[in-house]
């Protein structure tokens, strides 16, 4: 008797699990980093072709409408230019795919993008990858860009891969990368 409640037990956790999975969005997803983390950025630069890693800590706040994020994030860039400090804006679209964000840099222009977001299938509260896709420009060119982020146990990482669209062949480099732990939730 013991047995058929704990398989009824296990049964019922699968199927409230499933249905957890379920109802997961991308908006969700990605509101589940609120918090402090730290880590690294890896970066390839394009004319050494060599990587380069940086420090980085970031602060992800869901604000007051609890539907935009304002993210700031901030590494050492060397003794020329300092500690470097990026915030971002961005919020959800009423499409619930489309994920508009601003980002801001002293000495650098505004920038502004708007990325369709997927979700993978099987995706749970603890662990989800997400897949951002748009058409931008990098090193000065016209490219498709692709996003992975992938969260598992209070940690994440991006990987951004570009294709150029001035060429004739379709070609995906790694841009960058990063692994970031929460810190504090």
């Amino acid at each position: 008797m013991k047995r058929n409640a704990a398989l009824g037990s296990g049964l019922l956790l699968c199927l409230a699990s499933a249905a957890h999975a379920a109802d997961l969005t991308p908006q969700q997803a990605l509101l589940s980093l609120e918090g402090e983390w730290t880590g690294a950025l890896e970066y390839r630069d394009y004319q050494s072709d060599k990587w380069f890693a940086l420090p980085v800590s970031r602060t992800v706040k869901m604000l007051e409408d609890k539907t935009t994020v304002l993210e700031t994030s901030r590494y050492d860039d060397g003794p020329k230019t300092g500690i470097v400090y990026i915030y971002g804006l961005s919020a959800f679209e009423p499409d619930g795919r489309t994920l508009a964000s601003a980002s801001f840099r002293k000495g650098k222009p505004a920038s502004e993008d708007r990325e369709t977001v997927s979700l993978a299938k099987g995706a749970t509260a603890e662990n989800w990858t997400l897949y951002f896709d748009s058409t931008a420009t990098d090193d000065d060119r016209p490219a498709r860009i692709r996003v992975t982020m992938t969260y598992k146990d209070n940690a994440y990482t991006t990987l951004k891969e570009i294709d150029f669209t001035d060429d004739a062949t379709e070609t995906w480099i790694t841009r960058n990368r990063s692994h970031m732990k929460r810190v504090k939730p």
